[in-house]
């Protein structure tokens, strides 16, 4: 498997998109799949390049115990 395609600020805009209820539309020439895209996970697709990204949230904030004791 090789890796490295992604840029580092492309892998944060699609990490940061998964926690997104609205995530954006488009990436870096990436389309959102809004049917195969939820809560969860977001599938980011580029048509010319026949690349996929799919992008999973961890453990929202919401339930973060730093969150909780205001500590960020």
């Amino acid at each position: 498997m090789k890796g490295g395609s992604l840029k580092p600020h492309e892998v944060k805009d699609f990490l940061q998109a998964s926690y997104e209820k609205d995530a954006p539309m488009n990436i870096d020439g990436y389309v959102l799949d809004t049917q195969l895209s939820n809560l969860y996970g977001k599938v980011y697709v580029n048509y010319e390049s026949e690349k996929v990204v799919l992008a999973f949230r961890g453990t929202g904030m919401e339930n973060s115990q730093y969150h909780n004791q205001g500590i960020n």
